[in-house]
């Protein structure tokens, strides 16, 4: 994060040391040329200048349409990548390029029609013709002088050859070319005799013959060959035009023998203008050859200054745009980072801005939700120990609630269900519906419940503390004791909260409870009865035996006696059935198959029952259970000697098995299609001495329920539909 906001730091003093070399640059070259009055011909001209400063300015512009471009497209991609703010950043650019580009496009073509126009003045015929006239005006002075020196050289080669000059040397006196130098309005006068110099030259004493040279030796040989010559020289900040004649010889052959030179000087003023006048003919004629070049390079130069402002606008736009949507996203970054849980995450800020000061508030906040996080965290930790705990506790509330034997339902302060186990549910014939939530109206709404629902109402509107009442109730076609407590719950500041039922059922309680009196009783009678029994059964054998062989008497003696024997063999065999039922030994369980205990059984009453049919719907997966053979075989007996009993004139007894693997218990029924019990008498079967037969004892079912009892077990008798009784015993699988 830091080195890429070096990295940006530098790029951004790049582009600005570039754009302000570009700016001072042309700044000095506009300068340069203003300084020059009217842009002269010597800086104009020159060729390698204006190729320079166009191939200058062709680079310049393809360098700033590349970076041009490369911004512009750049801003495109991030727009079309739905980079966060490019959308800002394009508006900013465009707006700042929309307010610079009308004026600067105005500009650029009002100056450069200035320009080319000025260039075109500067560079027209009339100034090409005033130029010209004067490099010929100038020309024909020089020619002038040119004609003169070599007329009077001419004259003074004729007048030499004439007189003989050269032979006589007559010439050679100083006197003689002075008074020539001076009637003839001479500069320089000299004698050349072959290639040598005869004397030295006569020169006028106001030009400089410090700079003065000698007439090359090409020139003098080319006179010797019958050729004059022409000379223009410069000599010190003048000029020098010489013009040399051949001199013949005087006799016959008349071949060239010497050489005559006359010179004059013209002035540095005159010299100096004509030298000015042919130097700028000579760059003005540059000049025109490169008038497109000119032009090309001031367009250019103006291009430049145009994409140098369009650049700008951009540059700008984009500048301050990033001062905008990068800290934009290093707060949508921040906020991915926090999003992602990263609380650490913090935002380099170096804005000393507005938006620096967004920044550092975000990052104050970060800072703060970190230390809320931290509290947070640490409450959730905390909670969470709670949560476990209470789950702990409840879980161990609901196995005890699930696992205990009494019933328990607890009520909202609105009436409403809140809790109800399994052994309530079971006791009260509830399972199978979802009560969590319902009114206990519609809970308790069926007759046989009508008795809790008032009892409800009352505690509910008188709010007792605690209540305890025993309750008979009709429960699954069978009548049932249940205790019933009431506990009323309440607040700190005793406002009522609700209301818990506890309930037991005392049904089989009550019976043990019977059973125990009737065996009480029973030992009693048996012990009572059977003592007096004995010698009265003694007394009547001996009687019988004594008496019978009486004619007069025996017949009577013997029905008494008999009759007398007969009633305490009942009343004996009455005795021991109590004595069996009083002391019933404790069973004695092993690994036993109940089907082949069943089987057993029903061998005794093969042969025995024409009119009794015996069904057996065994089913083939009951395991092995834990009980004593011999009491089960008993229970069985007692069982199918009701059922063939209850059916006098015949019908079919069905002995069925299951098994429940879920709560490991072995179910076995024995139904029939007799004439059934009555509903009022289903709850006293089971009691010692209740029986529904004329000579019945009582004892059998009571000895069914207590061998059942014994194996940790329970009987019931249900309807057998459409008609009939079923007797369903279930036992564990462990005894």
């Amino acid at each position: 994060m830091e080195s890429s906001g070096i990295g940006n730091k530098r790029y951004k003093f790049l582009i600005l040391g570039g754009l302000l070399l570009i700016i001072l640059t042309l700044t000095a070259v506009i300068y340069y040329l203003q300084s020059k009055p009217a842009f002269t011909p010597p800086y104009i001209a020159n060729t390698v200048l204006i190729y320079v400063i166009f191939n200058v300015n062709i680079i310049l512009v393809f360098v700033l349409l590349i970076i041009l471009f490369r911004n512009i497209i750049k801003l495109y991609i991030e727009r079309k990548k739905r980079v966060l703010g490019s959308k800002f950043k394009t508006k900013l650019v465009i707006s700042f390029i929309g307010l610079s580009l009308i004026p600067i496009i105005l500009l650029f073509l009002i100056a450069s029609d200035l320009i080319l126009k000025s260039v075109d003045r500067w560079l027209s015929t009339p100034v090409t013709r005033m130029t010209e006239s004067a490099l010929e005006i100038a020309e024909e002075h020089f020619r002038d002088y040119q004609q003169r020196a070599q007329k009077f050289a001419q004259d003074i080669s004729t007048y030499v050859t004439k007189e003989n000059l050269l032979e006589k040397k007559f010439w050679l006196q100083d006197r003689f070319l002075k008074s020539l130098l001076k009637d003839s309005h001479l500069d320089l006068v000299n004698i050349y005799l072959g290639e040598e110099e005869l004397i030295s030259p006569v020169v006028n004493p106001y030009i400089p013959l410090a700079f003065y040279q000698d007439v090359p030796p090409d020139f003098i040989k080319k006179a010797l060959q019958g050729e004059a010559f022409y000379l223009r020289e410069p000599m010190g900040n003048g000029l020098l035009i010489r013009s040399g004649v051949p001199i013949f010889s005087s006799v016959s052959d008349g071949r060239p023998l010497g050489v005559a030179v006359v010179g004059f000087y013209i002035s540095p003023t005159i010299a100096i203008k004509a030298g000015t006048l042919q130097g700028d003919l000579e760059d003005h004629q540059q000049t025109l050859l490169h008038k497109k070049d000119i032009k090309s390079s001031f367009l250019f130069l103006f291009l430049m200054i145009t994409l140098v402002i369009i650049f700008s606008a951009v540059w700008l736009g984009l500048y301050l745009s990033k001062g905008i949507t990068i800290p934009i996203q290093k707060l949508a970054q921040a906020t991915r980072e926090i999003s992602a849980g990263n609380l650490d995450y913090r935002i380099q800020s170096q804005a000393g801005d507005e938006m620096g000061v967004l920044l550092d508030s975000f990052n104050m906040m970060t800072h703060e939700l970190k230390a809320s996080k931290q509290k947070i965290e640490q409450s959730n930790i905390e909670l969470q120990q709670t949560t476990l705990e209470l789950e702990r506790r409840g879980s161990y509330i609901e196995t005890l609630l699930e696992n205990i034997t009494a019933g328990i339902i607890s009520l909202n302060k609105n009436g409403e269900l809140s809790t109800i186990n399994p052994a309530a549910s079971t006791m009260l014939h509830l399972v199978g519906r979802n009560l969590i939530g319902v009114n206990y109206k519609d809970v308790f709404s069926a007759p046989n419940l009508q008795e809790v629902r008032e009892i409800i109402k009352r505690v509910r509107q008188t709010h007792e503390p605690f209540l305890e009442i025993e309750l008979t109730l009709s429960v699954d076609q069978r009548k049932s004791t249940f205790s019933f407590n009431f506990i009323t719950l309440k607040d700190k500041e005793q406002k009522y909260l609700g209301l818990v039922i506890v309930l037991d059922d005392l049904t089989e309680l009550l019976q043990a409870q019977k059973m125990a009196a009737w065996r009480g009783v029973a030992r009693r009678l048996a012990h009572e009865i059977k003592n007096p029994l004995t010698p009265i059964q003694l007394s009547a054998e001996r009687i019988r035996k004594k008496y019978t062989k009486k004619e007069e008497n025996g017949k009577i003696i013997d029905e008494c006696t008999r009759t007398i024997i007969q009633e305490a063999n009942a009343l004996k065999a009455l005795v021991d059935e109590f004595s069996r039922f009083a002391r019933m030994p404790e069973p004695k369980p092993v690994l036993c198959d109940l089907h082949h205990i069943i089987e057993d059984t029903l061998f005794l009453y093969e042969g025995n029952t024409k009119k009794i049919k015996i069904e057996k719907r065994f089913s083939p997966q009951l395991p092995q259970v834990m009980a004593a053979p011999e009491q089960m075989k008993r229970v069985f007996i007692n069982l199918i000697d009701n059922a063939i009993e209850a059916m006098d004139e015949g019908g079919k007894v069905v002995i069925s098995s299951s098994y429940n693997p879920s709560s490991q218990v072995v179910q076995i029924i024995v139904s029939d299609r007799g004439h059934g019990v009555n509903p009022d008498d289903k709850d006293k079967l089971f009691m010692p001495y209740f029986s529904t037969k004329p000579k019945g004892t009582g004892l059998g079912l009571s000895i069914v329920s207590r061998i059942i009892s014994d194996h940790h077990g329970s009987v019931r008798v249900e309807e057998n539909y459409p008609r009939g009784t079923k007797f369903i015993i279930e036992l564990p699988l462990q005894g």
